[in-house]
């Protein structure tokens, strides 16, 4: 008798923070062999992945169809975090045409938070999303969306302003936000990878949100508390969240329409509660698989979180 076949899961982005969980969690799983994807294969992140059981690292690139289909080669399912540069259409969809060519059969995929999501967005990205999803229907390859909140690890781009100016930059205008750890996200699409038959998701579209609400008087109570009783105390300020991650995202690369697009989102994220938990919770088929548990408080008082909040006084 033959053995059964042994699933062979595909991560594209393998080192981004929801990349890595994934490949994280399905190595854990000891069920499948997993292919992780990166730019560089001598990068501390990929040293570190390819360390793991049953994971291989292999260097390919969105704009290198010949890579993408080379490291695709036997793969059965997927998991893709893409950026949003933009190249993300072009770049994104070269990967779904790669994949298709390689026979791989299920496709998981990176979108972003739910209100960003919609024809007239002013949001690219959040327009870019809507249009690969449906796209991938047209594609006829199999796939499931997870439309993730507002990433716990936000507030780490915040340090840099608060160490200067002992100030909290208050963002959410008296509402809600339930931020999701990047790493519940990465387990979540790791979950759909590991089923025996995912067909029961096949072009869904899952909202991912975190297991509770925030607001900014809370988060500015953590980073005090994180900051420990000889920092100065903070003074809540009134600003757009553009203006205090645009320094980080340009260097990463993003054009200035990208840029204006950051800017653009901040009143989607605090109007209306779009953020809360009671406007965008979680799919009850998230909450089944695999809920998200952490907080944003286990972000802040993470190792990163304390290096970039807690030394910085």
């Amino acid at each position: 008798m033959s053995s059964p076949h042994r699933l062979r899961i595909f991560v594209a982005g393998a080192t981004g923070n929801t990349g890595a969980p994934c490949v994280r969690a399905l190595s854990a799983s000891g069920q499948v062999d997993v292919v992780a994807m990166t730019r560089s294969a001598s990068s501390a992140p990929a040293r570190e992945l390819s360390a793991l059981p049953n994971v291989t690292v292999v260097e390919a690139a969105y704009t290198s169809p010949v890579s993408l289909e080379r490291a695709l080669v036997g793969c059965d399912r997927a998991y893709i975090a893409c950026h949003n540069l933009s190249s993300h259409f072009h770049d994104e969809t070269a990967f779904y045409s790669a994949a298709k060519q390689a026979g791989v059969s299920f496709v998981v995929k990176l979108a972003t938070h739910q209100p960003f999501m919609y024809a007239t967005s002013p949001v690219p990205y959040g327009r870019t999303h809507l249009a690969l999803e449906d796209w991938l229907e047209k594609l006829e390859l199999p796939f499931t969306s997870l439309r993730a909140h507002n990433f716990t690890d936000t507030p780490l781009f915040f340090a840099e302003f608060i160490s200067q100016r002992h100030e909290y930059p208050a963002t959410f205008k008296g509402h809600a936000m339930a931020m999701v750890s990047p790493v519940d996200v990465g387990e979540t699409a790791a979950a759909l990878l590991l089923l025996r038959d995912p067909s029961a998701h096949y072009k869904k579209r899952y909202v991912v949100a975190g297991p509770e609400d925030v607001t900014d008087e809370q988060m500015k109570a953590l980073i005090e508390e994180v900051r420990g009783p000889s920092a100065p105390k903070l003074t809540s300020v009134e600003v757009n969240i553009g203006d205090i991650i645009e320094p980080a995202v340009r260097a990463m690369g993003y054009t200035d329409a990208s840029i204006e697009a950051i800017y653009k989102s901040g009143p989607l994220f605090v109007h209306s509660d779009l953020s809360s938990l009671k406007r965008t919770p979680s799919d009850p088929a998230v909450l089944a698989l695999h809920p998200p548990t952490r907080t944003v408080r286990d972000q802040i008082f993470s190792v990163q979180g304390k290096k970039v909040f807690a030394t910085k006084q």
